[in-house]
């Protein structure tokens, strides 16, 4: 008979080599094996990857109710110090894209990996947390702080896993998104390039983390104003994505947002709608309309209706995506920048020159200091704002 601990180390590999249906199946008779022999430890980590996989897909009751079940074990002593970070850590990462504050709580879960032993398990369990904990940095807008975990985390990693290791990619792939974010365009190619690199070298090109690769080197042609090389990558992304895991699952449908919105910038504007009112159909059944992804839908679909001339819905939809955004990213983060600068011009082109000058100039200041100095977003707002003082 297979043991608990056995089940749970299958899942886990199941879990990277992308077979989510199987990693699921084996967490659960993991989960329920381990209850029986009380062995809460293993209980409470095949549980955090129950968490993990249905979080991702967007599943959000059964995460829940995998996190009571957690909060039940953990009254136990006997449950060790890595199996409470792990936990931690999964449940911080939902608080934080609830837009609470986890960064105490990953701080702890660190913590508590660190000082958990010299385990492989130890070490994942610890780039997890510190990866988990650079993405509150980023969210808020502190890159300095946000890169230096990755740092450390790469480390880690190179130390103690290997360079072309699972988590080394997970790493790397972080690295890349912080550099979209903070307008280091050529550093966060080079680490997509190279995550890339060893995803194709452990499990072949057809690999769902190759489809979030793809994603993120769309996004970032994106960024860099090149839509027309964005929009095959994006479409590789989106091919790879609902090949391994379906049409339904979050990360799929943020793919399809993803390649809404290059559409979008290549004036598509029929076929780029189109997909965006069912994305966010799939984003309200799947998270719900308070999500921060929802607000990126939105923040697009407003870009359309901006250039049709309807500024009233163009209006009403960037706002929203403004309050949702401040709720999940905060009052004053960068993330903000894009739908205000957007929100200004709509105003101008209303007539209403106070509103938008207060708008740019709050483009400006959630981004001024933080990102680079030459990043796509701050030059509009200041280009912009520069129109309105002539």
């Amino acid at each position: 008979m297979v043991d608990a601990l056995t089940l749970l180390d299958r899942g886990r590999r199941r879990e990277a080599h992308g077979d989510d249906r199987g990693a699921l199946t084996d967490f659960e008779h993991a989960a329920e094996l381990a209850r029986t022999v009380d062995d809460p430890s293993t209980e409470v980590s095949a549980r955090a990857g129950l968490v993990r996989l249905h979080h991702a897909a967007g599943r959000g009751e059964p995460a829940r109710v995998e996190l009571e079940r957690i909060d039940d074990r953990l009254a136990s002593a006997s449950v060790g110090s890595i199996a409470r970070a792990e936990a931690l850590a999964e449940r911080s990462l939902i608080e934080m894209e609830r837009g609470d504050d986890a960064r105490g709580p990953l701080e702890e879960a660190v913590a508590l990996a660190a000082g958990g032993g010299t385990t492989e398990q130890a070490h994942r369990v610890h780039v997890r947390a510190l990866i988990y904990l650079a993405q509150t940095g980023r969210l808020r807008g502190d890159y300095g702080a946000a890169l230096t975990t990755l740092e450390q985390a790469l480390r880690i990693v190179e130390r103690e896993l290997g360079v072309e290791s699972q988590e080394a990619a997970d790493v790397l792939n972080a690295i890349g998104i912080l550099g979209k974010f903070s307008g280091d365009f050529d550093a966060a190619q080079r680490a997509y390039e190279r995550a890339g690199r060893i995803i194709t070298g452990l499990y072949g090109p057809e690999h769902r983390d190759m489809a979030a690769i793809y994603h993120n080197l769309a996004g970032l042609a994106h960024a860099r104003g090149d839509p027309a090389a964005a929009e095959p990558l994006a479409r590789r992304s989106v091919e790879i994505r609902e090949g391994a895991t379906g049409p339904d699952h979050l990360d799929a449908i943020l793919d399809r947002a993803g390649l809404a919105a290059i559409l979008s910038d290549l004036r598509r504007d029929d076929e780029a709608a189109e997909l965006l009112e069912a994305v966010l159909q799939d984003l309200e059944s799947a998270v719900g309309p308070e999500h921060r992804e929802y607000a990126v839908a939105l923040n697009n679909l407003a870009a359309i209706d901006q250039r049709r001339g309807d500024l009233e819905q163009a209006e009403r939809r960037y706002r929203r995506a403004i309050e949702i955004k401040e709720r999940t990213h905060g009052p004053d983060a960068p993330a903000l920048a894009p739908t205000l600068n957007n929100l200004g011009t709509v105003l101008r082109r209303r007539g209403r020159m106070d509103e938008a000058r207060d708008t740019y100039q709050r483009a400006i200041d959630v981004l001024d200091g933080v990102v680079a100095s030459d990043h796509p977003t701050l030059l509009a707002a200041r280009r912009n704002l520069g129109r309105l003082e002539r």
